[in-house]
């Protein structure tokens, strides 16, 4: 199924309007169990796709397409408008789909930064990662929750930086 690129599109779009749809259930009746349930589902599917080499790539453009640019494109989206609300903004199937909802986001970064830590300390993907949560934090301001959690996010990926440090500085002097 993940080799094939429209089904990989089909796959991902599916868990992004899922992973959506359990925020805005969360949102309306603080029912946090969907939510944890999708969250689980995308930590098997990680844990999965980096074990078997065949799916490494579907983990690494999820990462990279649907975490980094979806929220590339999303920045950019959201410096026009007025009201940059997660409700608002995420509404829609076809929001949800275009740009990835900032819960979908950290979540998928969280279980990456856990399982795939060396692909997201990589300089360059490292830098544009904390760049992008800051601002994202920032353009979100009004939901305190997501705040909170992208800063504990930042915190943790600092952590890793720190615990893989002479990894890093052993890679940089290659």
């Amino acid at each position: 199924m993940l080799g094939d690129k429209q089904r990989k599109q089909q796959f991902t779009k599916f868990l992004k309007i899922v992973s959506n749809e359990a925020i805005f259930v969360n949102f309306n009746t603080r029912n946090k169990k969907l939510v944890r349930n999708i969250n689980e589902l995308l930590k098997r599917i990680v844990v999965k796709c980096r074990s078997e080499p065949d799916y490494k790539p579907f983990i690494d453009e999820l990462f990279k397409e649907d975490v980094l640019q979806a929220s590339k494109d999303l920045i950019k989206h959201l410096k026009g408008e007025k009201l940059r609300s997660v409700r608002v903004q995420f509404s829609s199937e076809e929001k949800a789909t275009k740009y990835s909802n900032p819960y979908f986001v950290l979540a998928v970064s969280k279980i990456y930064l856990e399982h795939c830590s060396e692909d997201l300390l990589r300089e360059d993907v490292l830098q544009t990662t904390i760049e992008q949560f800051l601002t994202l934090a920032y353009l979100f301001n009004k939901d305190p929750a997501l705040k909170v959690k992208i800063n504990e996010f930042i915190l943790n990926i600092l952590e890793a930086v720190q615990k893989h440090y002479s990894k890093l500085s052993h890679k940089l002097k290659e």
